[in-house]
């Protein structure tokens, strides 16, 4: 079964009076990120079907003609064999056909402002895979579009997303027009989800989050050894009241102000996690979820089938424990790979967005993300893609606001500020960037040098801590080292500034 289908609405033409203006696609109802949109009524009569208006309302690379039957806004007209030969659209009382010059033998992937892009016959799956693909329909492919319909099943049709009720009919939730409906099994159900068709630009960044915690300590003046937290440190917690540490293979919380002794949880330490002020994450073809202050883990929705290959990437949490975001390279068994950025509610481990960024001309590679990292509420995610690439995504609008071209070689770490004012520090095997990513990405200074293997900034992003093999504090405004630190480790500043945690010791800025 394929994971990832890339499909075209298989609909046919019906008279105006049958459509339901609830389920029914239409380019004609506003804007849609990089969908054909009809121009609004420059105060002609409505019933006005000139040619001017009609070439205006059609793409390039079609035909308008005006049409004496009503017929369903954004319809294609779909023959026997799959081939879409145009689509229908409506301009007041003016109802026309958009014949395509060429038609698209294997269905139409997207309908822009520049024109009919066609499907490539080659990316179309064959008969019998379970997903009616393009160039498929019920009459040449029965077995994967036939009608039935199981109770709170899923399925993808074209580019919408159909449920089946209990009634036993199919109910349609159309995606955006720069979107597609793709799947993944989840137990012996079909998942659907609205995503990005092909990396369309101009989404909106929405920001990093604002830390609401008053900042009393200087994170500049940090120099002073305070005193040892009785394991590996990972994080602060509690408003910085109390620490996360490793110890041994599973994770514990220290309290090294009070001296009482370690709080230790049944909770694994895996090979790549990620920890938020309640949680852990760990990365796997099957990322897990945990709740360190009572102990409990579950696996997450599963985003891929048993039968399709998933090579994990990096994962992440954001401060607020409200998303969990996991990189995969996922694809057929023996076959190519597509990387893809997978959202899930920490809250109920439920799949919430799928975010791919296929552009081959800008990220050839195959592999999953080196690094992820959430805002702190989530609106925003970051991932890092070989070739030193960072995408700034938009994680409600599915869509990616700001493409980062590094000079830090693979990037191994992403911090978010979370001071409100969208700085990113980038940390690569080559050296240390920190950019500003509103109103325009631009990269405040670079460091080159040695590899990044920790990363914090304090949370009023005066100074940043990094770790490479030794520690250094630096002023965040050039990148100037302000104090060398001789203990290395896991780094993190405390919320209320003042206070580093550099592996299994505290540092803060007053003896």
């Amino acid at each position: 079964m394929r994971w990832i289908a890339l499909l075209t609405l298989l609909a046919g033409c019906v008279p105006a009076d049958e459509a339901d203006p609830a389920v029914t696609p239409r380019l004609d109802a506003g804007p849609q990120a990089d969908g054909f949109v009809a121009p609004p009524d420059r105060g002609r009569p409505a019933t006005a079907c000139d040619d001017v208006r009609l070439a205006a309302a059609c793409p390039p690379g079609s035909n308008p003609v005006v049409l004496t039957e009503g017929c369903v806004a954004g319809a294609e007209f779909t023959q026997d064999d799959g081939t879409v030969t145009g689509f229908c659209a409506r301009e007041g009382e003016c109802i026309f056909a958009c014949n395509f010059q060429d038609p698209c033998r294997c269905g139409v992937d997207r309908v822009t402002a520049e024109g009919v892009f066609c499907t490539d016959c080659r990316e179309a799956a064959a008969c019998g895979d379970a997903v009616c693909d393009r160039g498929e329909n019920p009459q040449i492919c029965a077995v994967d579009c036939g009608e039935t319909c199981v109770a709170d099943n899923e399925r993808c049709i074209g580019n919408a997303r159909q449920e089946c009720e209990e009634n036993g009919r199919w109910r349609t939730l159309d995606c955006r027009g720069d979107q597609l409906c793709q799947f993944g099994a989840v137990g012996n159900q079909i998942a659907t989800v609205c995503q990005t068709r092909i990396s369309a630009g101009g989404g909106d960044f929405p920001g990093f989050g604002r830390l609401e915690v008053p900042v009393t300590g200087d994170s500049m003046t940090i120099r002073f050894r305070e005193r040892s937290v009785g394991g590996t440190g990972v994080r602060f917690v509690e408003d910085g009241a109390r620490v996360l540490v490793q110890s041994g293979a599973r994770f514990a919380i220290a309290d090294p102000v009070g001296g009482t002794p370690l709080q230790t949880t049944n909770i694994p330490v895996g090979r790549d996690f990620s920890a938020s002020p309640a949680r852990v994450a760990s990365a796997g073809r099957w990322p897990q979820l945990s709740e360190f202050f009572d102990d409990t883990g579950r696996t997450v929705e599963q985003m891929v089938h048993d039968g399709a290959s998933a090579q994990p990437g990096a994962v992440a949490l954001s401060g607020d424990d409200r998303l969990m975001a996991a990189a995969f390279a996922v694809g057929r068994r023996g076959g190519p790979q597509e990387p893809v950025l997978g959202i899930w509610r920490a809250e109920d481990g439920r799949v919430d967005h799928l975010l791919r960024f296929v552009d081959e001309d800008v990220v050839a590679s195959q592999a999953p993300a080196t690094a992820v990292a959430l805002g702190l509420d989530g609106a925003a995610a970051v991932e890092a893609r070989p070739g030193g690439i960072v995408i700034v995504w938009n994680v409600e609008q599915s869509r990616y606001a700001h493409l980062l071209q590094t000079e830090v070689g693979t990037v191994q770490r992403l911090v978010p500020s979370t001071a409100g004012d969208d700085l990113l520090l980038v940390g690569g095997d080559q050296g240390l960037e920190l950019w500003e990513i509103t109103p325009q990405p631009r990269r405040r200074w670079r460091q080159p040098g040695e590899a990044v293997r920790a990363l914090a900034i304090s949370p009023d992003s005066t100074a940043i801590a990094v770790g490479t093999g030794r520690t250094r504090i630096l002023d965040a405004a050039d990148g100037r080292e302000l104090f060398p630190i001789a203990t290395a480790g896991a780094l993190d500043f405390d919320p209320r500034g003042g206070r580093l945690l550099v592996g299994d010791v505290i540092y803060t800025d007053a003896l």
